[in-house]
């Protein structure tokens, strides 16, 4: 232990209590007391029980060991458990942050169907503080700073995910919604037949079946063949109810509305495979659209939406054939064609997840930094601002996305931009200087790595001769082509 330091129980040097509890229905909502509950506010009384802030560990119940700070003048309940010094040895903030992540507080909680902690529980716990009360101070202020630019770079993290998974939304929608030559537009009913799943009961007493049930449709694209649970269906399974490669299965009915529509491809079925009651099964029945093209469009937020939209019910909406039967579906009567849309949203669904994950991987890092800084910070190793702010600096530097060039990356991107200004009339606006800044902002806000080396320019940073390699890039790919019109390049 560091010089200056001591190692306490909560016992020795916190007071813990349980105050009294007022009910729902003492509550009033037009009184100027909060009223703090298991997860917070719940409420407000006519009167307050602690003039002062405190220090809330939440002891009943699934949320059991949440970390709360009460207002001024609040009243506070029994569900929430007040820990306070008992004298101005502790400030109260660095106690807190002993509570958010010092302490293994699984340890305190009992109880398996109502998880609890109690005094009894709590008052061994160890903790260490500098005896001085300016140093605990200090430390406060470093965790405060390094908090919040966490939490702040965090936040950024959670928008970039949002964004990479947007991006792939949108460029997927701009794909069906641009019908070009050769398209065609008919409802599903006049090209593929449909039949609902087969039902079943613990009680059921025949054949023994692979089912692909509504808990199979989470994000996966194609039917999870390994992850299929088998179960035991009334006596045999008629051929009609075997999945075939290609069939498309959507969710038809859920208390979840928004699970309606959701659905998945058969491929490399494995033995006989059948679908539960809850979901439809769609066969096409001519070569108008290829499986995996349709999947893909049934897959749109525009489609789900739709779908979702149709479901009737009061407590379990559901989806009826009638419903997918007239189902609009864009597509070119080109079979290639279909397949070229096919392999660009594959790569497109590729990059997307990737960058998904490495978002994903910042969120766990950042977690796994704050235990880090609150480690050292309990054991006397926090000296300086710097160690902390640096640290999250590293987490969050540009990254290159494998398996894609920095080239097509960008040529998708600056795509989807020139889609958006169509949409709304404007691409008369979109010229090489605005795509720059677009792209450039895309670095940065999605946070990736496109490999430019932008100077300085009274328009704004440009990397043209790296555009330049992307614009024959994206010309060969079909996304857009670039041409000089008087003063300016047009897309």
């Amino acid at each position: 232990m560091k010089k200056g330091w001591e190692i306490n129980s909560l016992g020795e040097v916190c007071e813990m209590y349980q105050p009294k509890t007022i009910s729902t229905k003492e509550m009033v909502d037009d009184r100027d007391y909060q009223v703090f509950g298991a997860d917070g506010i719940i409420g407000k009384y006519d009167k307050y029980n602690h003039e002062e802030p405190q220090l809330l560990i939440t002891c009943r119940g699934a949320t059991c060991g949440s970390v709360n700070i009460s207002e001024p003048k609040s009243w506070i309940n029994g569900n929430a458990m007040v820990v306070r010094p008992k004298d101005h040895s502790i400030d109260l903030k660095f106690l807190e942050y002993h509570f958010r992540g010092g302490i293994d507080l699984s340890k305190t909680i009992t109880g398996a169907t109502q998880p609890q902690i109690t005094r009894q529980t709590l008052s061994p716990v160890l903790i260490s503080y500098p005896k001085s009360l300016t140093e605990q101070q200090r430390i406060v202020a470093i965790l405060d700073e390094a908090f919040a630019a966490i939490a702040k770079a965090k936040a950024n993290a959670e928008q970039n995910l949002k964004n990479a998974k947007e991006l792939f939304e949108n460029t997927l929608q701009s794909i069906f919604s641009i019908k070009g030559k050769g398209w065609e537009e008919k409802q599903l009913g006049d090209f593929a037949t449909f039949r609902n799943g087969i039902n079943y009961s613990k009680g059921s007493k025949g054949a023994k079946v692979k089912i692909v049930g509504v808990k199979d449709f989470q994000n996966s694209f194609f039917v999870p063949n390994e992850e299929l649970v088998e179960a035991t269906i009334d006596g045999k399974l008629n051929e009609i109810d075997i999945l075939k490669e290609g069939d498309i299965l959507a969710v038809r009915s859920n208390g979840n509305p928004q699970l309606i529509g959701r659905t998945l491809l058969a491929a490399n079925i494995q033995g006989q495979v059948s679908h539960s009651g809850f979901t439809i099964r769609v066969r096409l029945n001519s070569k108008n659209a290829l499986p995996n093209y349709l999947c893909r469009f049934l897959k749109t937020q525009k489609t789900r939406k739709e779908l979702v939209d149709s479901g009737n019910g009061v407590g379990i909406r559901s989806l009826n054939q009638g419903s997918l039967s007239e189902l609009k579906i864009p597509f070119p009567t080109s079979i290639n064609e279909q397949e070229i849309i096919i392999e660009k949203l594959d790569l497109i669904s590729e990059q997307s997840q990737r960058l998904e994950a490495i978002y994903q991987k910042k969120l766990e890092d950042f977690e796994e930094l704050k235990k880090s800084i609150l480690q050292k910070a309990f054991a006397g190793e926090l000296t300086s601002t710097v160690s902390s702010t640096v640290s999250i600096a590293k987490v969050i530097p540009l990254q290159k996305i494998e398996g894609i060039s920095s080239t097509d990356l960008q040529a998708g991107i600056t795509a989807l931009a020139l889609q958006k200004h169509i949409e709304k009339n404007q691409q008369h606006s979109f010229h090489h200087v605005k795509a720059e800044k677009i792209v450039h902002l895309s670095e940065y806000i999605l946070n990736i790595d496109l490999e430019r080396t932008p100077v300085k320019d009274a328009a704004g940073p440009n990397d043209f001769p790296h555009a330049k390699k992307v614009e024959s890039r994206a010309k060969k790919a079909g996304f857009y082509s670039v041409f000089k019109k008087g003063e300016y390049y047009e897309y």
